[in-house]
Parts: C-alpha cells; sequence; structure tokens
C-alpha cells in the first residue's frame, strides 16, 4: 500500500500546484475585475458609459468574476470534504486503538 501513495504523490502534488497557481492567477484578475467593474458601475450609475460596448464590458467582466467565485466555491468545498474525510478516518483510527 505504501508504494501506491508514493507512485501517486507527485502526480498530487503537481495538481495542487497547478490548483494553487490557478487560484493565485484568479486572486489577481478577481482584483482587477472588481477595480474595473467598481469604477465602471460608478460611470453607469452617473449615466457616463459612453456606449452599449461599455455596457456590455461590465457585464462580460462581472460574469468572469462570477465564474471565478464559483471556481473558488468548488475548490472550498472540495478542501472541507477532504478535511471532513481526514477527521473521519482519524476518529476511526483513534476508536480502533481503544
Amino acid at each position: 500500500m505504501a508504494e501506491e501513495d508514493n507512485g501517486a504523490a507527485p502526480e498530487h502534488e503537481a495538481a495542487e500546484d497547478k490548483s494553487s497557481d490557478k487560484l493565485d492567477h484568479q486572486c489577481g484578475r478577481a482584483r482587477v475585475l472588481a477595480d474595473d467593474i467598481s469604477y465602471l458601475m460608478t460611470r453607469a450609475r452617473g449615466g457616463t458609459l459612453a456606449s452599449i460596448q461599455e455596457h456590455i464590458e461590465v457585464q462580460e467582466e462581472i460574469h468572469e468574476l462570477q465564474h471565478i467565485l464559483a471556481d473558488w466555491e468548488s475548490y472550498l468545498s472540495s478542501e472541507i470534504a477532504k478535511m471532513a474525510a481526514e477527521h473521519a478516518i482519524s476518529g476511526i483510527a483513534t476508536r480502533m486503538k481503544l
């Protein structure tokens, strides 16, 4: 069983690195989008967006930010499930030792 764990570890680490890189990129992108959306919404409320295209740009950036937030929610759900599983396994192991 230990051989299986060692064989899977590099793949698991690579997946974690990729996930971490994606999250880092998304954090930066979310900040930019939030700033852009805030600026554009202020202009929209003031009636100073000059074109339909600018209104569409706001909608597209909101949609992109929603996609990032959905990815984050999915990631957190996965992490919560992992933690719950680890906690359950730890509890089972502790009870078995007793």
